[in-house]
């Protein structure tokens, strides 16, 4: 099921792909750089209007502080004395003995 869904991604893939090259092809080398300018000059203009309104937007809220509250303390169940981490059966493993 998957290797079908991956193939059929595949596929599409490559569609786009040569449909692209075709394009591509097709184009003048000044439409080319026209192109490639004209994007650059778009996502540029994004890229500086998101700094800016962010640095804006940075000093915006000066009057608000950040409200710290402190951590309380984890109340944790208390378990029987049998636990395995506390278990205190005076067992002596370097010896290979049971308490002795």
């Amino acid at each position: 099921m998957i290797n079908k869904l991956i193939k059929k991604v595949n596929r599409l893939q490559d569609w786009i792909d040569a449909g692209i090259q075709r394009m591509e092809e097709r184009t003048s080398p000044k439409r080319k750089v026209f192109i490639l300018l004209s994007l650059l000059v778009i996502f540029g203009s994004i890229s500086i209007y998101m700094t800016i309104s962010s640095v804006y937007n940075l000093g915006k809220n000066r009057g608000r502080q950040i409200e710290i509250e402190h951590i309380h303390r984890l109340e944790l169940e208390q378990r029987s004395t049998r636990d395995s981490i506390t278990n205190k059966n005076n067992m002596r493993y370097e010896y290979g003995k049971r308490g002795q």
